[in-house]
């Protein structure tokens, strides 16, 4: 049963295509095309937590 929850809690993963042409990522479309990788799949949390850190960094 324990494996059970953890599946249904798991979040959908998307390429890097996906997120580029969602409509909730829109304005970062640039950037995404920077922080994810071509054949890679990752969450909608983890675009966010990508973009958030990548808005943080220092300007050299």
């Amino acid at each position: 049963m324990a494996e059970s929850k953890e599946e249904t809690k798991k979040e959908a993963v998307f390429s890097k295509e996906q997120l580029i042409k969602s409509k909730a990522f829109a304005q970062y479309r640039d950037l995404l095309t920077v922080i994810v990788k071509d054949n890679e799949k990752i969450t909608k949390h983890e675009a966010n937590k990508r973009i958030e850190a990548f808005l943080k960094r220092k300007v050299k």
